[in-house]
């Protein structure tokens, strides 16, 4: 019987942003179900003994990683884009150690400023890559915010126009450099899976739906709400929202000013309730004006189990978010019972069931977010029901353990394909 595949993660973080702290989640829920894997991170600062940095300095990573920085925001300081850039011409000179190691399979994550495109195309070893986001089949943007940008998907080879177009020449270089490629391709959720089969770079390509894992054993499950508020000092005889992100309130892509605008229309319909909004993520930024309710501003929480307590602390959750992959907040949220107001749009919805763990809100529909949240405080009786069904449906679809089973099946599928 062959032994079990060695795996390599990369990931740019270990910690800083979502897509870091699903790539360590995931690599967590291997190790502990007994697949052979580590990671190579470019800035470390969580603790897990398996992320390792580069073999030069850690500083110097650091240092290297500030400079790249800035020498591509100068660079390309004429692109006016609110969305993430990434021109994957930075690298961190790390490539010749990553295929130095023994393994059998790299496993890619979020590898901006860590990996050049061209670095990518030097990899020997098969490539697995989980998608945090869509830059690996687009050119600069981290997401396809138009249809202008037709020719990824587009069967006609689109020749570029007169003229510098970056967004073309980035996705022309990784179809250029990885259309001999083997790279395996891993979507958080069939929204992601559908844009990216459609791609011209990864159609091809297998691909596989595998949401992320969530440690239910040990971080997120339910706590006693009274004394979870008295932990947050929150009060105890009001009705709590939660709304947390990074950059809550100044990163449009997590829907504030719709948010903020679904909250005036409630409490325009509802001037006696006594609702009150949590925002965690982000300390209070200068001159902010919101005057609909009260809100208690618990700045940014780097310890996750004082993340599952303040997730207990709230009545529920609102995640209006115009676009994401699979927010970790909606699963660690549902999995500490939480019920959750979202969007029926991108992998958002493929967490949420409509009524039964919380309300799927008309797409980017501000009033019919007003409308789940009074829904929801209608629903008070059933709170404890809709809570056991959050809970139990990430129990049944997100475990650590069922997350691991299906990332060793595509491992050892590749392993074989190999031999």
């Amino acid at each position: 019987m062959e032994s079990s595949p060695k795996v390599l993660h990369l990931s740019t973080y270990d910690q800083f942003g979502g897509a870091a702290r699903a790539a360590s989640r995931i690599l967590h829920a291997q190790v502990e179900n007994g697949i052979k894997a580590s990671m190579i991170a470019l800035v470390k600062t969580g603790n897990n003994e398996n992320i390792f940095v580069p073999e030069y300095q850690q500083q110097k990573n650091k240092l290297k990683l500030v400079h790249d920085f800035l020498t591509y925001n100068r660079k390309h300081r004429l692109i006016q884009n609110s969305s993430l850039q990434t021109f994957g011409d930075i690298s961190a000179g790390i490539i010749d150690e990553v295929k130095a190691h023994d393994i059998d399979i790299i496993h890619l994550h979020w590898i901006s400023y860590m990996l050049s495109i061209e670095d990518i195309a030097k990899i020997n070893q098969p490539i697995v890559w989980t998608l945090h986001d869509m830059w690996a089949f687009c050119g600069i943007e981290h997401y396809d915010i138009g249809a202008e940008n037709s020719f990824y998907y587009d069967d006609k080879f689109i020749q570029k126009g007169p003229g510098i177009d970056r967004n073309y020449d980035v996705w022309k270089r990784k179809v250029d450099l990885w259309k001999t490629k083997n790279i395996t391709i891993i979507c958080p959720s069939q929204w992601l899976a559908d844009y990216s089969q459609k791609s011209l770079l990864f159609r091809n390509c297998n691909t596989y739906v595998i949401p992320y894992p969530v440690n239910i054993k040990k971080i997120w499950k339910k706590h006693s709400k009274e004394e979870s508020r008295n932990r947050c000092r929150l009060p105890q005889n009001k009705n709590l929202a939660l709304f947390i992100a990074q950059k809550a309130v100044t990163d449009t892509k997590k829907g504030w000013a719709i948010l903020q605008q679904a909250l005036e229309i409630f409490f325009n319909n509802n001037s006696n309730s006594n609702l009150e909004l949590i925002i965690a993520g982000e300390n209070e930024p200068k001159n902010f004006n919101f005057c609909s309710c009260k809100v208690h501003w618990l700045g940014q929480i780097n310890d996750d189990q004082v993340l599952s307590n303040v997730y207990s602390s709230a009545d529920f959750i609102m995640i209006p978010s115009k676009m994401e992959v699979l927010p970790l907040v909606c699963l660690e949220a549902q999995a500490c019972g939480l019920p959750a107001i979202c969007f029926d749009l991108s992998g958002t919805s493929e967490i949420i069931i409509h009524k039964k763990s919380g309300w799927l809100a008309k797409p980017l529909d501000a009033e019919d977010v007003a409308n789940g949240i009074e829904w929801l405080l209608s629903q008070k009786a059933g709170w404890p029901e809709m809570s056991n069904q959050s809970i139990k449906n990430i129990a049944e679809r997100y475990s650590e353990t069922h997350i691991a089973t299906a990332y060793q099946k595509v491992y050892e599928e590749i392993k074989c394909f190999k031999l």
